[in-house]
């Protein structure tokens, strides 16, 4: 996922015309995957168990194009961040 986090920040800031096009790819693709991964890592949320990057690049790259890291594909990637 590297390259699409990376790729997002670099449109975002550039701001072309085809960034929402490009932006509603990355998160349909996004949404898609992220259920099979979190389910694959054994943890709420976790694309990957052993990576917190992996979460995090992904949220920073969400919040850049305006998207609510709670809540994609129906999953919270917010969650292994959460101590309650």
């Amino acid at each position: 996922m590297t390259s699409y986090e990376c790729k997002s920040f670099t449109q975002f800031k550039q701001k072309t015309s085809a960034d929402s096009d490009y932006f509603a790819r990355y998160y349909a693709d996004l949404a898609a995957k992220v259920p099979e991964l979190t389910a694959a890592s054994g943890r709420e949320g976790a694309l990957n168990a052993y990576k917190s990057t992996d979460n995090s690049r992904v949220i920073l790259a969400l919040s850049a194009i305006g998207r609510d890291a709670a809540q994609v594909g129906g999953c919270d990637l917010t969650a292994p961040y959460l101590h309650g």
